[in-house]
């Protein structure tokens, strides 16, 4: 019974290290440990840690609303966490830890930051409204148009000459615009 309990004992010890060794991997990283020889044997001298470096990062997910001020065209809002697209605002939902700082960017240009809290954060990009003097523009059916003129026009109002233009110039299937593009 003895030799039971004296092997029960080792198998214990034996696990015990074994675990401990796989966490001195994180553990070692986290505090500096200091050893001595006492008595032919290695012993622990010293354990220094910082305290920060224990606190359970907090996971969480937080949903973010972008916002297009003054945005005709689709627009896209982003971070390293993840993004989304939309013509006025969109809706992404990110995974991080608590308190982590949030750089969002967006395709109109411009920044907004927030902070991981897990509430509903929204950010908002002024797209600035940009006029060009030419635009071109290709119908379904082929026909390839151009426009000039000599003051600076909207991509919205471009846009609706090449709609109008193409509106009963078609293929098989559709008609309208096939491409648009400002110049």
């Amino acid at each position: 019974m003895k030799k039971l309990i004296i092997i029960g004992i080792c198998l214990l010890a034996l696990i015990t290290a074994v675990f401990a060794i796989d966490k001195f991997s994180e553990f070692k990283n986290k505090c500096h440990v200091d050893f001595e020889s006492k008595n032919g044997k290695i012993v622990v001298k010293d354990v220094v840690c910082d305290e920060k470096s224990f606190l359970m990062e907090e996971k969480m997910t937080e949903e973010t609303k972008c916002i297009f001020n003054n945005s005709i065209t689709e627009q896209e809002c982003y971070s390293e966490f993840g993004g989304c697209k939309g013509i006025n605002g969109c809706y992404v939902k990110i995974d991080g830890t608590k308190d982590q700082n949030i750089t969002w960017k967006s395709s109109c240009g411009g920044y907004a930051y927030t902070i991981m809290d897990s509430k509903i954060e929204e950010v908002v990009f002024d797209c600035v409204s940009q006029e060009y003097l030419n635009a071109k523009w290709e119908c379904y059916d082929g026909l390839i148009l151009k426009g000039e003129n000599k003051i600076a026009l909207d991509s919205n109002t471009w846009r609706g000459y090449a709609d109008q233009s193409c509106e009963n110039h078609c293929d098989t299937e559709k008609c309208g615009v096939m491409y648009f593009e400002v110049i």
